[in-house]
């Protein structure tokens, strides 16, 4: 009874409820799927460390639930545990040799430890896993764009916006990879379509204006900070009326510029 309250709470919105239901329940009665439930509930008011517990138990119950281990995974990057987010990617891999997200989640424990090559190594295993991982590909574009390898970035983000055209982020990206080989026209090309999707990014009205400016376009790079200041203020925060600034604000927007 206290398990099925705690699902309805749950669908309800009324978290704190379904956490005391799933207590209740579990207090009668240790459950694999109530555990389950409550590390959903916990995640959903953030607290990780104790959906993290939650998970651990399932996995001591399940111990080939490679979903469960992808789970534990996800949060332990998410609190930088990165550690634990290796180890449970590898049990994983060694339930099922042929998944893919247990090499795209160690492609981005990689990449935010600075280890580049492997990101690219592990990117480039989940997409030979699974043909279709756009999010893969999209990843893999990221880290080759940030190791100033334009050429290949290039290839995997064609790929995602043969998928997908209509992502701020995929758009974006691509600009900044077609100005990274000097193709001025196509950069600015892809930021227009990102401001477009979404015009409440800083990033690309920063960027699209430090490339005017480089192209000695000032009246319109002036005439671009007017729009973002309607749409996207935080991005002039850098600029403040000196128009010649925008390069500075764009490193300071984002460390991989």
């Amino acid at each position: 009874m206290f398990k099925y309250d705690g699902i309805q709470a749950m669908r309800l919105g009324r978290l704190d409820y379904a956490m005391e239901c799933f207590e209740r329940a579990l207090a009668i009665q240790d459950d694999v799927e109530t555990h389950q439930f409550y590390a959903n509930a916990l995640i959903s008011t953030d607290d990780i460390e104790g959906a993290i517990e939650e998970l651990e138990l399932i996995r001591g119950a399940e111990p080939e639930n490679t979903e469960n281990l992808m789970l534990l995974a996800e949060l332990c990057f998410q609190t930088e545990d990165y550690d634990r987010t290796e180890q449970f990617c590898d049990e994983a891999l060694g339930i099922d040799s042929t998944l893919s997200t247990p090499h795209h989640t160690l492609a981005r424990k990689a990449f935010a430890q600075g280890d580049l090559i492997n990101a690219v190594a592990q990117s480039t295993m989940a997409i030979t896993a699974r043909e279709d991982y756009y999010d893969a590909y999209l990843f893999r574009a990221t880290v080759l764009h940030a190791m100033g390898q334009d050429c290949e970035a290039e290839k995997d983000i064609d790929v995602v916006l043969s998928h997908n055209e209509e992502s701020d982020e995929t758009t974006l990206l691509k600009a900044q990879i077609e100005e990274g080989l000097g193709k001025d026209k196509e950069a600015e090309e892809y930021f227009r379509k990102t401001i477009d999707l979404n015009p409440f990014s800083s990033d690309a009205y920063l960027r699209l204006g430090a490339l005017m400016m480089r192209l000695g376009r000032k009246k319109e790079a002036e005439e671009l900070a007017k729009e973002a200041m309607e749409y996207a203020p935080q991005a002039m925060n850098g600029i403040n009326g000196n128009y010649t600034n925008w390069e500075e604000a764009v490193k300071g927007n984002n460390p991989f510029a």
